[in-house]
């Protein structure tokens, strides 16, 4: 009860963030229509991606996560969906993205998502500057948010798409912990790479509708089978929860991190059989016409009534 209760800290503290940050500072009338699309983004993303990571990765370290680090991960959480569309939507490319992270140089924002990004990451600025390990990760994100408009090409292949997937995921987790570790060991970055690929393949998951509507190609949508989405996510988890325990911290912080991230396993899991029941109409193993997806609002009032149902 008491990881859930900071997790519902977690998703406060985001929210929070993001109402003094944004809202309250960017009057209404200056945010374009396709931008409010892109700011809509941040708490629904934030909350299944960001809420809990800095959670697990404190639970790891066996590091108590306070207010502060709390805030620090919020902020970074609130930061990552942007990326989309500052990379999709507004054509931004890397050299310019990443001197927004950077408060020593002169800033000039071109539209109110720059605005809102730098908003949201100058607090951490002083981190991330002095960290060889961030950076790198910065430059592999970069990378792997670039690669990934190619997820909008009916000529990718599968394998293509996987890669795309797992790096994104894998390095955006690589993120989280540059803002706990600056020189993790090699077994560390293995497991945490393969948590991230794990959990953006779920979140491509929750998201089957919405990329669809976008045409954005995904793994989940390649595969198109409720069960073959069922099999290969519990595979990734069981891959990921295994590099978790062969990382060189205590047992007792292992386990109790694998069971950390059971939570969201738990709340996969329950949304792939809801799938699966919306789907039963259909051949079992062939599915001709795109599988058909029940509307999931990811919030804490629904993580706590999966779980405690």
């Amino acid at each position: 009860m008491y990881t859930l209760i900071n997790i519902a800290r977690s998703l406060y503290t985001q929210q929070k963030v993001y109402q003094q940050k944004v809202s309250s500072s960017i009057p209404e009338t200056a945010i374009l229509p396709q931008e409010k699309l892109l700011l809509k983004r941040i708490p629904s993303y934030a909350v299944h991606i960001g809420g809990y990571f800095g959670e697990v990765l404190c639970t790891l370290y066996g590091i108590k996560f306070d207010k502060e680090l709390r805030l620090r991960f919020a902020r970074f959480a609130a930061c990552t969906p942007l990326f989309d569309g500052l990379f999709d939507d507004l054509k931004g490319e890397p050299g310019h993205l990443k001197t927004l992270f950077d408060e020593s140089q002169n800033k000039s924002p071109k539209n109110t998502i720059e605005e809102v990004f730098i908003k949201l990451s100058s607090p951490l600025s002083p981190v991330m500057r002095s960290n060889p390990f961030f950076n790198e990760m910065l430059e592999k994100m970069f990378e792997a948010q670039k690669r990934s408009l190619q997820q909008k090409s009916q000529t990718s292949s599968i394998e293509e798409i996987k890669n795309i997937t797992f790096e994104k995921g894998g390095t955006g987790a690589l993120l989280f912990l540059s803002l706990l570790e600056s020189k993790p060991e090699k077994a560390l970055i293995e497991a945490i790479y393969k948590v991230g690929a794990w959990v953006q393949v779920c979140d491509d998951v929750f998201d089957i509708e919405r990329d669809r509507q976008e045409g954005i190609r995904t793994l989940p949508m390649i595969w198109n089978n409720p069960k073959i989405i069922k099999s290969n996510i519990i595979l990734l988890q069981q891959q990921s929860f295994n590099a978790i325990m062969q990382t060189q911290f205590s047992l007792l912080n292992k386990i109790k991190t694998v069971r950390l991230l059971n939570i969201y396993a738990q709340m996969m899991h329950i949304f792939i059989h809801k799938i699966i029941h919306q789907n039963k109409h259909l051949e079992k193993e062939n599915y001709p016409s795109p599988i058909e997806v029940p509307d999931f609002r990811m919030n804490i009032k629904v993580i706590l009534s999966l779980l405690f149902r």
